[in-house]
């Protein structure tokens, strides 16, 4: 398994638990959440891998990522 595919599942858990938690979801609304966004992220990841941009997607959100942890969080504190 690629390890984009990990790292998207956790993505979309802790968006899940953040959406659980902000919007107090039962456990049905929950599962279609999870259905519609894991099937989001499938489509994404293939139509990105097929044009040959996945590389570029996990590059920028690797940067944004970066950026955000080193620079932003350091400036609010």
């Amino acid at each position: 398994m690629e390890s984009i595919l990990v790292f998207s599942g956790m993505a979309v858990s802790l968006f899940i638990e953040l959406l659980k938690t902000q919007f107090k979801l039962s456990g049905l609304e929950t599962g279609f959440v999870v259905f519609i966004l894991s099937l989001t992220s499938a489509v994404t990841y293939y139509l990105l891998n097929m044009y040959g941009l996945l590389e570029a997607a996990i590059q920028i959100l690797a940067t944004a990522g970066a950026f955000y942890a080193f620079i932003v969080k350091n400036l609010k504190a």
